[in-house]
């Protein structure tokens, strides 16, 4: 059957080519007209955008044959999602209003930080580098946020969580336009170091740091409790605000941030507001066993005997875990630490 469900499913598969081909003209102008109602993937969402929409962000291959093809007209966050600064040109042009349409929260701005180009375009055209945006990615606890209107991020701070090698570059633009490298985003009171620094992405982490934003700059104190959005179970004891980069780096157990960080020059003795350290994080990971990097923060001088608030040493996180080998590195050559 031809309908909405089996086009995503051609695109999750790629194998939109062969099935767009097979399709009767009467299908193709329904399917364009349609809106996505599944989630297209876990990680990205595609609820209420159009195919060409969902296409030009995740398979724009696809786009460009819908495009070709006639049976759609290009709107400006496609065109965005493509790269394609003559369309996006000629959209603004005929509609100056199109920079603030939202498709599930999201703007044209969002579409385009892949293409440091047309994110200059727009901003040369009035948008803002410092615009408010509800959705950072397309993780499905955004839409609890959204809903409850507690999320307010920053363009930078997606950027921020960015893969692509032309992030740097979409960043450097919109420091050109006045944005805020710094600026503090609910629901987390994280700035976009702390974001890349959740993510693993050492080059913005380093871009970052050469632009001079503080490598130990603290989170601040969150809106709200993690729990009221997703399961925040691993993230258990780190319930306190004033977390550092390199914290984050070490309980997400990304090595390659973590590092990047200790280079510029974090501090590894730092304290969150609920008294952990960063060996504190890399010795309760949230996701699974780190003994790597604790060794890594003891070689750099990390001490095992500080305690948190509740009284708790590194240790005791690690025990808690059920993190048998990082207890018998710290048990091990580290005096001090509880037994």
């Amino acid at each position: 059957m031809v309908n909405i469900a089996s086009a995503i499913a051609a695109l999750r598969e790629d194998r939109f080519g062969g099935f767009w081909q097979g399709c009767t003209a009467q299908e193709r102008t329904k399917l364009a007209a349609g809106h996505i109602d599944v989630r297209y993937a876990n990680w990205f969402s595609g609820l209420g955008m159009n195919l060409l929409q969902l296409a030009s962000f995740v398979r724009p291959a696809a786009a460009q044959l819908l495009l070709a093809d006639g049976h759609v007209e290009i709107d400006l966050h496609s065109a965005c999602a493509l790269g394609d600064t003559r369309l996006v040109e000629e959209i603004i042009a005929s509609s100056p209003g199109a920079l603030d349409t939202q498709i599930d929260t999201y703007h044209p701005i969002q579409y385009a930080l892949g293409h440091p180009e047309v994110v200059r375009l727009l901003l040369s055209h009035g948008d803002d580098p410092n615009r408010p945006i509800e959705k950072l990615a397309w993780f499905e606890w955004e839409d609890r946020a959204a809903m409850r209107r507690v999320a307010r991020w920053r363009p930078m701070h997606m950027v921020a969580l960015g893969r692509s090698a032309e992030c740097v570059d979409t960043a450097e633009v919109l420091v050109e336009f006045g944005a805020d490298l710094m600026a503090y985003a609910e629901p987390f009171a994280e700035t976009p170091l702390h974001i890349a620094a959740i993510f693993d992405r050492s080059a913005i982490i380093r871009w970052f740091v050469d632009q001079g934003v503080d490598v130990d700059i603290p989170t601040g104190i969150a809106e709200l409790d993690a729990s009221e959005l997703f399961d925040s179970t691993p993230f258990q004891p780190f319930v306190e605000g004033g977390k550092t980069a390199l914290m984050l780096a070490l309980g997400e157990g990304h090595a390659d941030a973590a590092e990047g960080l200790v280079t510029a020059g974090a501090n590894v003795h730092a304290r969150d507001n609920g008294g952990f350290t960063p060996l504190h994080y890399a010795a309760g990971s949230f996701w699974q066993e780190q003994s790597d990097l604790v060794r890594r923060l003891l070689s750099l001088g990390a001490l095992p005997t500080p305690r948190d608030a509740s009284g708790r040493q590194a240790i005791d996180l690690a025990r808690d875990k059920g993190y048998g080998t990082v207890v018998a590195i710290l048990e091990s050559g580290h005096g001090g630490v509880s037994k």
